[in-house]
């Protein structure tokens, strides 16, 4: 009867003294690494290096966002803190694992969750704000925000816009087997009725992956620059001659301000290449992108350059390259914009817009056999309505 006791002695000198095994929740914020996260929740370094790599192939360092939460499953062994594996929520459909193995290696793999797509339609009538109206109609927010800062780019919404205006939007929707959402996908097409002119949009991805909206005939609705470079903008000071706020005597003014609060993202009005990000006199924080046709845009007075911005750097048309501020002779927070041509600075409110390059004839034919099917699915969900996604509807 002794020999029980002494046989399980024996095995534990020879087994980790595995004390206990717990669950622990890390929160990213802005900033973190994956190491650093680790590191603060006392993970060896060893392991930390273990399991970096082994996630490295699965999941992107920029991946980690602000507010999302990673578990780990960790034990004390030897007086330490060993990690056995840690979990992290790449979106509502995947998750990234890793797990010790028995050799105290790391393996990983990415899970995706069994999800059903639907397409959903919302219609409404504008009463006093479009993205108000559209949310109302259960439009995600971010396919309103996409959908608004395409509008901006033909449309002054502040202008052409009234109550009683109608909209219908078609998007995606990802349910569980159990029917509960899971997550919202694309915006698929948009149709907008603004004082009597219908506007119809259609979301195309390109063969090279880029996505965009066109109309009914495949004509891209983006144009080479947007109409404004940020979202909700209201022009506080035009272009041409006008007196100077803080010199007091009149000069011309090379662009237009846009006044917004401290913080608002700043977006390039066109795709091109970064030629100076950094203080500029009296622009204060300023980026300069230049463009083809001997075109530069200018961006003054930014609270803050984003990160990445540098000269040499191309950009996309939409991508945030800084913050709006009040920096430089300035009198309140604002966006300073000039659009320069051979040198010389034009009136970006009076400049002719050219169209973005339009679909290759393989492309428009494409775009073509996709919009029939989408028709036939939003005239079904006329009224606002949910129908699962037939097998050969196009996902964009």
């Amino acid at each position: 009867m002794r020999l029980l006791p002494l046989l399980l002695l024996a095995l534990s000198l020879l087994l980790p003294a595995a004390v206990r095994a717990d669950d622990a929740i890390v929160v990213v914020k802005r900033g973190d690494t994956l190491a650093d996260l680790l590191s603060a929740a006392e993970i060896a370094g060893t392991d930390i290096a273990g399991v970096t790599a082994a996630l490295a192939p699965l999941l992107s360092p920029r991946s980690l966002r602000p507010g999302q939460e990673i578990a780990l499953r960790v034990a004390e062994v030897d007086g330490g803190t060993q990690l056995q594996g840690l979990d992290v929520e790449v979106d509502a459909l995947t998750t990234v694992s890793a797990a010790r193995a028995v050799d105290g290696t790391f393996v990983a793999e990415r899970q995706v969750r069994t999800s059903l797509r639907h397409l959903v339609r919302g219609d409404g009538l504008v009463r006093s704000s479009l993205y108000e109206q559209l949310a109302e109609a259960g439009v995600p927010p971010a396919q309103i925000i996409g959908l608004i800062r395409a509008l901006g780019q033909f449309l002054d919404l502040q202008r052409e816009v009234h109550p009683g205006d109608r909209f219908a939007v078609m998007w995606e929707r990802f349910r569980g087997e159990d029917g509960s959402v899971l997550v919202h996908g694309a915006a698929l097409y948009a149709e907008f009725v603004f004082s009597g002119r219908r506007i119809e949009m259609w979301r195309h991805t390109r063969a090279d992956g880029t996505t965009e909206w066109l109309d009914a005939a495949g004509r891209p609705l983006r144009r080479a620059f947007l109409r404004t470079p940020l979202d909700g903008a209201r022009v506080t000071s035009g272009f041409g001659v006008r007196r100077h706020p803080i010199l007091g005597y009149s000069q011309a003014h090379r662009g237009i301000d846009f006044a917004a609060p401290t913080g608002t993202p700043v977006y390039a009005a066109a795709d091109g290449r970064v030629k100076s990000a950094g203080w500029h006199g009296g622009y204060g924080r300023a980026v300069d992108i230049t463009h083809g046709g001997n075109i530069l845009t200018r961006y003054g007075h930014m609270s803050r350059i984003a990160n990445g911005i540098r000269p040499g750097v191309r950009v996309r048309q939409g991508q945030v390259i800084g913050h709006v501020g009040s920096t430089g002779m300035s009198t309140g927070p604002h966006l300073h914009f000039e659009i320069h041509v051979a040198g010389t600075a034009v009136n970006p409110a009076q400049r002719r817009e050219m169209p973005a390059a339009p679909l290759a004839a393989t492309e428009l034919a494409a775009f073509q056999r996709s919009k029939t099917r989408l028709t036939s699915v939003f005239a079904q969900l006329a009224g606002n309505g949910e129908v699962a996604a037939a097998a050969d509807t196009p996902r964009q």
